[in-house]
C-alpha cells in the first residue's frame, strides 16, 4: 500500500508495521503465499500517545496554521487526551500564540512555510514543521471531514468558525487520519477560543515571567513549579493551561478564587477530596489509547479504579 507520509526529517517519523494475518490464513491463498503485513500507524512528534513519552502534567499539541491576508486560523489538538481547540486572530499575533501553545509539530503549506521563514520569531519552530499539500487546507473539505468524523450532518452545530479555522481544523483531522490509519481517534468537538477573553503576552514576556519554565528552561524554580500541588495529571494540565493563558474575564477569575477559598477554609474536606483524587489515574489518556486500539488490561483497570474513586468523591461532595 502506498502512503502519503508527512514531509519531515526521517529521524522524526516512524512507520510501524504489523502482521495482519496468521500463517494459516496466508496458506489459504497458496502454499507459498507471504503473510500479509502493512503499515498500521505512523508516529510523528505531534501524534505520540505512549505514556512513557509524555509528560503527565503537560499537554502534547499538534497544530495547524492557515493565513489569508491579515487574518489567521490556528487550530491545535492533543491526540493523547482528545482536546481540540481553534482560534481566529490577526496574523501578527501568531508569534505569541505559538509561544503559548508550544506545539510539538506544526502543519503548514509549502507557501506559508516560505513566508514564515523570513520572520525572526519562526526560527525556533522551523524544525517542528510538517509540510502538507494545499488541498488539505480547504475549508469546504474541512466541513466534510468534521461532519464525517463526528457523525453530524452539519459541523456548524459546534460553532461559527472562520474559513481559516476550518482550514486548520480540516488539516489536523486529515493528518490524524493519515498517521493513525484505520484507528478511530477520540477527539472532542473543536472548541473556539476567543483572544479577547485571554491575556495576550509575547514570547519574551513569557520567558521573563518564568511562568512554566525558568530562563534556563528548567521547570524547577518557575511559577508553575512553585504553586503546583495538584495530585492528578489532568489537574496538572489544567493548571498549566490557566497559567499559560490567564483569563481576562472577571467572572471566571472570581469563580476560581471562590473555589479555592471554599476548600481553603475546610481543611478536613480538602484532605478528603485530595485523598480521592490521588487514586484517580489519567483517564483522558487511557481512553484515547483504548479508542486507538493501543490500550490494554492496565488501561481498563485504571478506568475501573478511577471511576470508582470518582463516584466516592461525588458522594463526599453530595453529602455537604
Amino acid at each position: 500500500r502506498r502512503h502519503s507520509f508527512p514531509t519531515r526529517r526521517s529521524s522524526d517519523l516512524i512507520a510501524i508495521c504489523e502482521q495482519l494475518e496468521t500463517p494459516e490464513e496466508a496458506k489459504k491463498r497458496g502454499y507459498k503465499a507471504i503473510v500479509r503485513r502493512d503499515v498500521v500507524r505512523v508516529v510523528t512528534p505531534g501524534t505520540v500517545t505512549e505514556d512513557a513519552l509524555l509528560a503527565p502534567g503537560a499537554a502534547h499539541y499538534l497544530a495547524a496554521v492557515s493565513v489569508q491576508g491579515d487574518e489567521a486560523g490556528f487550530a491545535w489538538l492533543d491526540l493523547s487526551t482528545g482536546e481540540f481547540t481553534s482560534c481566529a486572530l490577526p496574523a501578527v499575533q501568531l508569534a505569541s500564540l505559538f509561544a503559548r501553545v508550544q506545539p510539538r509539530e506544526v502543519l503548514l503549506t509549502q507557501a506559508l512555510y516560505e513566508v514564515f521563514l523570513n520572520q525572526p520569531w519562526f526560527v525556533e519552530w522551523r524544525a517542528r514543521v510538517s509540510i502538507r499539500p494545499d488541498v488539505q487546507f480547504d475549508s469546504k473539505s474541512a466541513l466534510r471531514r468534521l461532519s464525517d468524523h463526528y457523525g453530524v450532518s452539519d459541523a456548524g452545530v459546534y460553532g461559527e468558525f472562520t474559513a481559516g479555522e476550518l482550514r486548520s481544523c480540516g488539516a489536523l483531522l486529515e493528518y490524524v487520519a493519515l498517521t493513525q490509519l484505520q484507528a478511530a481517534a477520540r477527539l472532542n468537538p473543536p472548541k473556539r477560543e476567543s483572544n479577547q477573553e485571554l491575556m495576550q503576552m509575547d514570547a519574551p514576556t513569557r520567558r521573563n515571567l518564568e511562568l512554566l519554565t525558568t530562563l534556563s528552561g528548567a521547570r524547577r524554580g518557575s511559577l508553575l513549579a512553585t504553586i503546583d500541588h495538584t495530585v492528578t495529571a489532568a489537574g496538572g494540565r489544567m493548571l498549566c493551561h490557566w497559567l499559560a493563558a490567564p483569563s481576562c474575564q472577571l467572572q471566571t477569575i472570581a469563580a476560581r478564587h471562590d473555589a479555592v477559598e471554599w476548600l481553603l477554609v475546610q481543611p478536613k474536606l480538602r484532605e478528603q477530596v485530595r485523598d480521592k483524587l490521588r487514586q484517580i489515574s489519567d483517564m483522558e489518556r487511557a481512553l484515547s489509547r483504548l479508542s486507538l486500539g493501543r490500550g490494554g488490561p492496565r488501561d481498563l483497570l485504571m478506568l475501573q479504579t478511577s471511576l470508582g474513586q470518582a463516584n466516592g468523591l461525588h458522594e463526599v461532595l453530595r453529602a455537604l
